[in-house]
């Protein structure tokens, strides 16, 4: 049987960024890391303008389930070594409140 498994992992960038860097971080995220397949290839989309956040999604194969974590755990640490080294915000949900005089 196809144990092939797609993975997809969510990111949300402040409004501010570069979205061709981001897109340019999360491909290279996946580049060399092992255990990612290369057919067929990881892509990346530009989902949304979120409530707090611009919104991508990041997604690869990979050849078995039992891949899924450890995969995601290097991913995610180099999506956040590379924003990290780039400047490039993780987006949190923010709040404004305006105060009226009494």
């Amino acid at each position: 049987t196809d144990s092939v498994t797609r993975v997809v992992i969510p990111v949300g960038v402040a409004y501010d960024s570069d979205i061709v860097l981001v897109e340019e971080l999360l491909y290279r995220a996946v580049e060399d890391t092992p255990l990612v397949l290369g057919v067929p290839a990881p892509s990346v989309y530009f989902l949304t303008f979120g409530d707090s956040s611009l919104e991508f999604e990041l997604r690869f194969h990979i050849n078995s389930i039992d891949d899924r974590l450890p995969t995601l755990h290097l991913v995610n640490k180099k999506i956040n070594q590379l924003f990290k080294e780039n400047h490039v915000e993780i987006s949190y949900p923010q709040i404004d409140v305006h105060m009226k005089d009494a």
